[in-house]
């Protein structure tokens, strides 16, 4: 949560997120979901209405993957949790995608 405190922090003071702000939303990398920490985490974004889009479970496909250099789409066999735990991150980069693209150009 510090991290995620001080990067939130730094990204709001720099002069082009003050000029036109952009969508911001976090991805916890390595969680295990049924964990104090974790229900910590989900209620400080709530706090701060900073959107937690998806949690990525600490799990040895990853580390496969990337000892091959290998992302997890290109394995010939996913994992189906994997694939689920990406779903929501997808959803929110096309709906936000999309909302970039319908706006305006100053």
């Amino acid at each position: 949560m510090r991290a995620v405190t001080e990067f939130i922090q730094e990204l709001m003071k720099t002069q082009g997120y003050r000029q036109k702000a952009k969508p911001v939303a976090v991805i916890a990398n390595r969680v295990k979901r049924n964990t104090l920490s974790f229900g910590a985490l989900q209620k400080f974004l709530d706090d701060l209405h900073i959107p937690f889009v998806a949690s990525l479970r600490d799990t040895q496909f990853y580390v496969r993957a990337g000892e091959h250099g290998f992302g997890v789409v290109d394995f010939d066999r996913q994992h189906e949790k994997e694939v689920d735990e990406w779903k929501p991150l997808m959803t929110w980069l096309a709906r936000e995608i999309s909302t970039l693209k319908s706006e305006p150009e100053a």
